[in-house]
């Protein structure tokens, strides 16, 4: 089942890996509690690799060893943040990542389910996988990308100031967890269909207020603005998709999990990175190479299906290797940097 391993891979493998990093390091500070760090971080480092590993080797050994191994790191991560969370003090709204991470939980046991040889439910635990991170990232950017695109366009004294429209805020994140749901277990119905062009245009109308088409001289900030666009683009062609087959389902998941969750989880990855390494915001001319890697990846992963049919096995071959080479190039710039203590000498 090579699509199943690749979908499984990529969501509860590589992404679900940055949602960690990105949890530990937010709840720790929205909290006020210490950081995850030392034999506990290792501990849960060490599940996410054995997991890798036998998913690796999924051709060896038995599905149970398979799925054992592989489903310890997301509980492990529940319960390196729980106990924060469910501090009386905390809002309701941060307490819903616990539910998101059962979500992904639910979702992985799917896939294994049919590894194992139950039931035919590895589409769906990908699928359910792929919503609840999107449900995150529709979360974490609505918080993140108005505030950091306030403070770095007066870095560059552009004066912004975001518009918000109530209603929009209200329904935004339940349209996504409803698409998801309806993608999941009714896919390619009128359901998919009306949910997902909802859900994408009702996203795309929050960006707009965002102020993106200001951020041209900041690639901090345009690289989350479009993931962001990414996220609304691909739920409405996920909807499309659900109507004519000239959109064809693959293209339209791929526009979410390559456009939307590799931008955003590399312009977040990038800019926590310098922040918590004690530098300034300014990333590296490598690493703004990257991000139009993997923008140049999701364009010709998307649209080559759509555009050109009979060239899509090239297409997606320039998308895997501008993917590959986008992170290649965030590992060489980073990786001397995650390596060392921060430069101001602080923690973090």
């Amino acid at each position: 089942m090579p699509l199943a391993w690749h979908g499984h891979e990529m969501i509860y493998g590589f992404a679900a890996a940055a949602l960690g990093g990105f949890l530990l390091t937010a709840v720790a500070n929205w909290t006020a509690t210490p950081f995850l760090s030392g034999p506990p971080l290792m501990a849960l480092a060490g599940v996410w690799v054995l997991g890798r590993i036998a998913m690796l080797l999924s051709g060896l050994l038995s599905p149970w060893l398979i799925a054992l191994a592989d489903i310890l790191y997301l509980p492990g991560l529940m319960m390196a943040v729980a106990r924060p969370l469910l501090r009386v003090d905390q809002p309701n709204r941060n307490r819903l990542f616990l539910v998101l991470l059962g979500v992904l939980v639910a979702g992985n046991l799917l896939v294994h389910g049919e590894l194992a040889g139950f039931a035919p439910t590895a589409q769906a635990g990908i699928r359910l996988g792929l919503y609840g991170l999107l449900t995150a990232m529709a979360i974490i950017g609505g918080r993140i990308i108005p505030s950091f695109t306030i403070n770095g366009l007066r870095m560059i004294r552009v004066p912004f100031q975001p518009t918000f429209r109530p209603w929009v805020e209200r329904i935004a994140v339940p349209a996504v967890i409803l698409t998801g749901l309806a993608d999941a277990f009714l896919p390619d119905t009128p359901a998919v269909a009306v949910l997902g062009i909802g859900a994408g245009a009702i996203h795309l109308l929050r960006l707009s207020g965002w102020g993106g088409w200001k951020t041209g001289p900041v690639p901090l900030l345009w690289v989350l603005h479009f993931g962001y666009g990414w996220l609304g683009l691909g739920l409405m062609l996920r909807g499309l998709a659900a109507l004519t087959p000239l959109v064809p389902g693959s293209a339209a998941l791929h526009a979410l999990a390559v456009g939307a969750a590799g931008m955003l989880i590399l312009g977040v990855m990038t800019r926590a990175a310098l922040g918590h390494s004690g530098r300034s915001l300014v990333p590296a001319r490598t690493v703004v190479i990257a991000y139009g890697l993997i923008l140049v990846a999701a364009v010709f992963r998307v649209f080559g299906p759509i555009v050109w049919p009979d060239w899509s096995g090239p297409a997606i071959l320039i998308s895997g290797a501008a993917w590959t080479l986008g992170f290649a190039a965030f590992v060489a710039v980073y990786a001397p940097i995650l390596w060392k203590p921060r430069i101001d000498g602080q923690p973090g």
